[in-house]
């Protein structure tokens, strides 16, 4: 698959400075996701079901939208002030990882 910046699909070699092990390793907190949600193939980021007692990854990918509700919710909860986005939110943490 391709991406808006990587047209030809060709991927980038990127460093992640989270030491492994730490609660807050994306690459850690992918692989626990990935492994919890049984993720092999398909989409990463999928629906959450609902049964009685538990929560199950679904197949149906999550859209932006869904990621625009949680934002909201998360935004909301922590009593931040402002208009957050999913969007705003990666764009800002590019920013701010260029500028260090």
């Amino acid at each position: 698959p391709s991406a808006k910046s990587d047209r030809a699909g060709d991927g980038a070699h990127v460093a992640i400075l989270t030491p492994p092990g730490s609660p807050w390793c994306p690459v850690d907190a992918l692989e626990r996701w990935c492994a919890t949600a049984n993720r092999r193939t398909g989409p990463v980021f999928v629906s959450l079901g609902k049964s009685r007692f538990v929560e199950r990854a679904g197949k149906q990918r999550f859209l932006g939208r869904a990621v625009a509700r949680v934002v909201k919710a998360a935004v909301a909860a922590a009593g931040l002030p402002g208009d957050w986005t999913g969007h705003g939110l990666r764009r800002g943490m590019v920013t701010a990882a260029l500028d260090a």
